[in-house]
């Protein structure tokens, strides 16, 4: 019994997924198209575009055994929807934030990349990673002066607004917009719960805490259709 309810609740999401997306998909990138006239929006635009891949290919796991890939979509949606949320309300200097974020971001790989063949192993760099020295040396200085005005350090921040609590985001979404809770469950909680859930993990790490190897061999996560 308790099986056929999840197999209900899990079509009824699928349902849900297939109609936001075309709600998305209709509805509101015409909309994004036509209003990219600032920084912030212009953001708002490429991270909604982001989430729609996200749902497009959550629309196509079709399996239990893909719940690590459902558990890190889950998750960098939320992570996405935040985003919006603070860069919809934001006032110029917190859209420069995300602006000076996206390059710090280009600049810790770029440097990882120099690291790598200028002091690890030294060795000659390879062409297809000559565009990341060439940003590194000529952006390494300005970038490095830019997140000390901005956050007050050196150091890429895991997060643009700062800090590396996802939560704080979430406690302010939660607090400007009380009616986007979803089953009275309050993005603080849902973040929560996917932390609880994935371990805290993302990226390669990503996985669900707690199960057991045998777990793979089982009906439910490998032969089920």
């Amino acid at each position: 019994m308790e099986n056929k309810s999840h197999l209900e609740a899990a079509k009824l999401l699928q349902t849900q997924l297939v109609h936001y997306l075309s709600f998305m998909k209709t509805q509101v990138y015409p909309r994004l198209q036509t209003k990219q006239d600032t920084v912030a929006r212009h953001n708002i635009g490429s991270l909604f575009l982001r989430a729609l891949l996200w749902g497009e290919a959550l629309e196509k796991l079709d399996s239990a055994k893909y719940f690590q890939t459902s558990a890190s979509a889950t998750r960098s949606l939320l992570e996405i929807c935040v985003d919006i949320l603070l860069l919809n309300r934001a006032d110029l200097e917190t859209a420069h934030k995300y602006e000076v974020w996206k390059e710090s971001a280009i600049l810790s790989y770029a440097a990882s990349v120099v690291n790598f063949f200028r002091s690890e192993v030294k060795k000659q760099i390879p062409e297809e990673f000559k565009h990341a020295v060439k940003f590194y040396d000529s952006n390494v200085k300005r970038i490095k002066e830019e997140r000390i005005l901005v956050w007050g350090k050196e150091d890429h921040p895991p997060r643009w607004m700062g800090w590396t609590d996802m939560r704080k985001d979430c406690k302010e979404i939660d607090y400007v917009y009380p009616a986007l809770s979803y089953e009275n469950t309050s993005l603080e909680e849902w973040w929560n719960s996917l932390r609880r859930i994935t371990g805290g993990y993302c990226g390669g790490h990503m996985g669900i805490r707690w199960l057991e190897l045998k777990a793979w061999t089982t009906r439910r996560f490998m032969r089920m259709p």
